[in-house]
């Protein structure tokens, strides 16, 4: 994880004794020195970028870490001269015995994930520098991410966590056996979009699922329980996860997870989603099957791959997809590591009889200066197709951009 350089001061509280406090943050900018595309009347070489994020961590606990509290504060700007400061993490908890932990609030990294390299850490902050953004979490690339549908990502095959505002906990009768608890007490605020009887395009599953809930009734906090049991071994662990729903198209998902770490410099997941529908659509399952793997073949040279094929089963509309990427890395010297990333995805889609079906690539070298989960310089190149059926005829061109970046981590 980062080495994160804190600045630790002790506060002393009427109430609770010394708390030990630490400050951390990055701050990311990207640009596309230039860009273009083969298109059709698109000759045109633009420019891009954005301000990725600065953020501001905080983290405190007390002498005998029986109560802490986790908060990070964003700004995502957009290139834009001010940005807006949200609130990605506000977190606070209690430890009472190393057997029970509790915690309120929330943390949009997820709390309990279990996804291993699949998703943002496969590129991990490159996916903000020199690749897609999108293809963190896997569609970047396809049909589905091009159009902005996001149909599919590879959270329909692991699991991203809980980031529900409400309740957290983690009990552990073993210490190989955690029982992890999420309710959404807090998130009753959010409210939903109504969800049509026919055909669901459009419905949150689509996305990846939300933890939100859109009242504060108690049994839709209850629906929308994230439960969790995971059993962790000096080889690996095993994860099985159900993530409940309120609302009354989906029962909720449910998650198999296997990380595998006996065979030396292997890293290895292997993920499995299945996502309910509920009675106006009992035939509309939707499973999400995954793999991903990193190997160190030595110090300087190694390689991360992954897979994911998605299944619609619904007969009025489907939308199946394959998806493959391949990162092969080696190390120059002590601080320059080259990345070469190449991937395709296979978008399969239909109803009412008729199918069709389009073929992405990309190409993505990039060079990064700087130590892993250090500050960084970033540069690279891409490029990626666009190819999908259309009204007007097949649309297959290629795009292309050089992009730059500096990650600064303290």
């Amino acid at each position: 994880m980062k080495k994160f350089v804190a600045v630790a001061v002790v506060l002393a509280f009427v109430a609770g004794g010394a708390f030990a406090i630490s400050f951390s943050g990055d701050v990311m900018g990207q640009i596309n020195v230039m860009e273009g595309s083969s298109a059709d009347g698109d000759d045109d070489v633009v420019t891009g970028g954005s301000m990725v994020r600065a953020r501001l961590t905080i983290e405190a606990a007390n002498a005998d870490d029986t109560f802490g509290a986790l908060v990070r504060f964003q700004a995502s700007g957009f290139g834009a001269p001010n940005a807006g400061v949200g609130t990605h993490t506000a977190l606070g908890w209690w430890q009472p015995i190393p057997m029970f932990w509790l915690g309120i609030g929330f943390d949009n990294n997820g709390l309990f994930d279990a996804q291993g390299n699949s998703r943002w850490m496969f590129y991990r902050e490159a996916s903000d520098m020199t690749t897609n953004p999108g293809n963190a979490w896997g569609w970047g690339y396809s049909l589905q991410g091009q159009l902005g549908w996001n149909v599919w990502d590879f959270g329909h095959a692991f699991y991203v966590g809980y980031t529900a505002p409400g309740l957290a906990m983690s009990i552990r009768p073993i210490p190989e056996l955690s029982i992890n608890i999420g309710l959404p007490f807090i998130a009753g605020a959010v409210v939903q979009p109504a969800i049509p009887d026919g055909p669901l395009p459009e419905d949150p599953w689509w996305g990846g699922g939300s933890d939100a809930v859109s009242s504060n009734e108690i049994g839709d906090v209850f629906s929308a329980i994230n439960l969790q049991a995971r059993f962790n071994q000096a080889w690996g662990s095993v994860a099985l996860t159900y993530r409940g729903s309120a609302e009354e198209y989906s029962p909720g998902s449910i998650f198999a997870y296997l990380n595998l770490r006996m065979i030396d410099n292997l890293d290895l997941d292997v993920g499995f989603g299945f996502h309910i529908r509920g009675e106006d659509h009992p035939e509309d399952t939707h499973i999400g099957i995954g793999l991903a793997a990193q190997y160190n073949i030595n110090p300087d040279f190694g390689i991360r791959t992954r897979f994911m094929f998605g299944l619609d089963t619904a007969d009025y509309y489907n939308f199946n997809v394959v998806m493959f990427d391949v990162l092969p890395f080696f190390t120059l010297g002590g601080n320059i590591t080259i990345f070469c990333s190449v991937g395709i995805t296979v978008d399969m889609f239909g109803g009412n009889g008729d199918s069709e079906s389009a073929l992405n690539w990309h190409l993505n070298p990039w060079v990064e200066i700087g130590g892993e989960w250090m500050p960084r310089f970033f540069a690279g190149f891409r490029l990626w197709s666009t190819n999908f059926p259309g009204d007007n005829g097949d649309a297959n061109f290629i795009n292309w951009a050089v992009p730059i970046g500096l990650v600064i981590n303290f």
